[in-house]
């Protein structure tokens, strides 16, 4: 099978393993929430094949990416990497518009809290989510809460 993008995709490990799980992540929104989570991702499954997905930049951007990352400026070029699961961390406002988009192209979806900016846009998600039967996780962090300690 045939994972090739417009561009090489980022694996910390061997390329040949990788191609043989075909677990593509996508990222929306690279900042330092993303690349935390991009990073984490690398050290858990180094494996799988990355991605980025960079709405409103050029293929000229000066991104201080990790080299071998894929990324993606084109909507059509998403849609044919056909990404099994993505993660979003962009903007709070965003999210609800971001996993309507993402999620009628992904089975899973990872959004990093807060979910939405509002209870609107939260009840619109989990809709959205429940309809379309998706994998769904959200980045909460829990370690100091009474109950988990």
């Amino acid at each position: 099978m045939n994972f090739a993008g417009p561009t090489t995709c980022l694996t910390a490990g061997n390329k040949e393993a990788a191609h043989e799980l075909q677990m593509k992540v996508l990222f929306i929104g690279l900042g330092s929430i993303g690349r935390r989570n991009l990073d984490s991702c690398l050290r858990v499954r180094p494996g799988y094949l990355y991605a980025a997905w960079r709405r409103g930049l050029s293929s000229s951007s000066n991104q201080s990416n990790p080299p071998d990352l894929a990324q993606f400026y084109e909507w059509s070029d998403v849609v044919r990497w056909q990404p099994q699961m993505v993660w979003i961390c962009t903007p709070t406002s965003s999210h609800a518009e971001t996993v309507r988009l993402f999620g009628s192209l992904s089975p899973a979806l990872f959004v990093e809290k807060p979910l939405a900016h509002t209870a609107a846009d939260a009840q619109a998600i989990a809709a959205f989510i429940r309809d379309r039967r998706l994998h769904f996780f959200y980045g909460c962090l829990l370690r100091g809460h009474p109950l988990i300690q």
